[in-house]
């Protein structure tokens, strides 16, 4: 028990005329409506980033927020983290729950790491979930956030970053699958451009078609795991860098880039390497 929500109890419906504050007035999760009950039509879930991962910033200032788990820097804060939200998934009886990979984990600087802890938090998340009754809707990559993202994931210009977004969202699809999740979410928070001056548009939407594509082949291959592992993302990189360097935009293929990413990509043949 974190104590963070210590004193309050269990939200219930109540009804209507009901002057509980801390109570459903309307919401009936076991109501039958058309057949089915009003929980299933109304599949509510509560989102990491807006309940916890959010620090309060906006564009005028950084964060208002305090709360026992910030800085939200190493792993004993994202175990803090995930036991408040599911006390309070517990508490308002919510049948799901959704997150950013980046809300979950800390960011480390380095895909591998990364990784590593994305695997260790939703292990923990997976204990988490046996004991209590909230599932999860899905699960999605934050490519936004950090400053790698900000000329894009899918449609950056760099292999290395377009790369790291890839490994990122094979990895989110494989922990999202790992959790039971009903759903996945493409989440393009940075895809795009300032002006038309600064990019070039068809490259950008080569560069997305192909990610898309990619991802759709990843999930139809999911029941065969050994079939996506170094194969198809061998054939995403390899692909995308030939594609840069058709287009004569050799200082963005480097050799050294491109074999980093395959000795990466080489090395997650084996279990203890999901991607």
């Amino acid at each position: 028990m974190t104590h963070f929500f210590q004193g309050i109890d269990t939200v219930t419906f109540e009804g209507a005329d009901s002057t509980n504050p801390m109570a459903f007035h309307h919401y009936n999760p076991d109501e039958i409506v058309m057949g089915k009950r009003m929980e299933d039509h109304l599949r509510f879930a509560v989102a990491f980033w807006h309940s916890f991962a959010w620090e309060g910033g906006d564009p005028f200032g950084g964060q208002t927020f305090e709360r026992p788990w910030h800085p939200q820097d190493s792993m004993e804060q994202a175990r803090l983290k995930a036991d408040a939200a599911f006390e309070m998934f517990d508490l308002l009886n919510v049948p799901y729950f959704c997150w950013h990979d980046a809300d979950i984990r800390p960011e480390t600087g380095s895909f591998d790491t990364n990784l590593k802890t994305l695997n260790e938090i939703t292990d923990y998340f997976g204990e988490k979930m046996q004991l209590s009754g909230t599932k999860l809707l899905w699960g999605t990559a934050n490519m936004f956030t950090h400053r790698r993202w900000m000329s894009g994931a899918s449609t950056n210009p760099d292999p290395d970053v377009f790369a790291f977004a890839a490994a990122t969202v094979k990895s989110c699809l494989d922990a999202t699958h790992k959790l039971g999740g009903e759903n996945y979410v493409l989440w393009g928070g940075r895809e795009g451009y300032e002006t038309l001056l600064n990019t070039n548009m068809g490259l950008e939407l080569d560069h997305m078609g192909r990610f898309l594509s990619m991802v759709v082949d990843s999930n139809q291959n999911r029941k065969n795991p050994q079939s996506i592992n170094t194969t198809m993302m061998r054939q995403l990189v390899l692909g995308f860098y030939k594609n840069m360097a058709s287009r004569k935009r050799s200082s963005l293929t480097s050799s050294r880039g491109m074999q980093f990413w395959l000795a990466i990509l080489s090395s997650m043949k084996s279990p203890q390497h999901p991607l």
